[in-house]
């Protein structure tokens, strides 16, 4: 594909991407399917903690530091992390659950994606970057790495970055049912025509290196954790997730 064929291809794909996360969904919280779900699962636990050293935190976590969420939606994660920063900013490709962000959090900053980038977000100025269940429903590795150089430019020197994504060790990516297309780890399925779950980067076992070497373009100190997630789906402290392909979360660490 030529450089120009490619532009245009991503382009589309960020329209798409945009158009069905602004659709009309009631509550910017039905943005996350299997909400109840989600607030019960100890993200923080993961993002914070590495697994070469589960009883240090990959930041000093004392209120003066600085977070960013990639994949914000209405602030979900950005009101849980905020008791370990000093002040918690978001990301997200949808300017409806931007806008119930920023009434729910008026002293945060909030960037819009155009759904292939990380916004007009400011350079070397996060101590900390994460996201949780966003990532993971991009398709297209070409987009990805493109998002992953936005963070790393949001990022002061020495600051380190917790990306979550999805994981089995055996599947494969294909058509899945009549509206359900996922795309393998090295692929860029620019055709997709809708995304949350629709369109999922599934990562499996043979996947791993290549995750790994493409996060070491950017980063050093890079670890990969697997949580499995598969026997937490039918009850979680008594709130259920719909079956998912994904057995694992996984939790890819680095830092600038």
């Amino acid at each position: 594909m030529n450089n120009n064929m490619s532009e245009e291809k991503i382009k589309q794909y960020a329209i798409m991407a945009k158009q069905f996360m602004n659709r009309p969904i009631g509550h910017p919280n039905n943005v996350v399917g299997n909400y109840g779900w989600h607030e019960k699962y100890p993200y923080e636990k993961y993002l914070l903690y590495r697994p070469s050293n589960e009883n240090e935190s990959v930041v000093d976590i004392d209120n003066t530091l600085i977070g960013i969420d990639f994949g914000c939606g209405p602030g979900r994660m950005v009101k849980r992390m905020s008791k370990f920063f000093k002040r918690v900013d978001g990301i997200d490709v949808s300017s409806y659950a931007l806008e119930w962000a920023r009434q729910q959090f008026p002293s945060n900053n909030f960037y819009e994606s155009s759904g292939a980038d990380c916004g007009n977000v400011p350079e070397n100025t996060y101590d900390f970057v994460y996201n949780t269940i966003s990532i993971q429903h991009i398709p297209c590795r070409t987009i990805r790495q493109r998002i992953y150089e936005g963070l790393h430019r949001c990022m002061k020197d020495g600051a380190s970055i917790t990306l979550q994504l999805a994981y089995n060790p055996t599947y494969v990516a294909g058509i899945w049912s009549n509206d359900t297309e996922h795309a393998s780890y090295e692929s860029d399925f620019f055709d997709a025509d809708k995304t949350n779950g629709h369109a999922d980067c599934v990562i499996n076992e043979k996947d791993l290196p290549l995750l790994k070497s493409d996060f070491e373009k950017l980063f050093t100190d890079v670890e990969i954790r697997l949580a499995n997630v598969s026997n937490l789906y039918a009850n979680l402290e008594g709130e259920y997730h719909a079956p998912y392909w994904a057995s694992d979360w996984l939790f890819i660490y680095g830092k600038k």
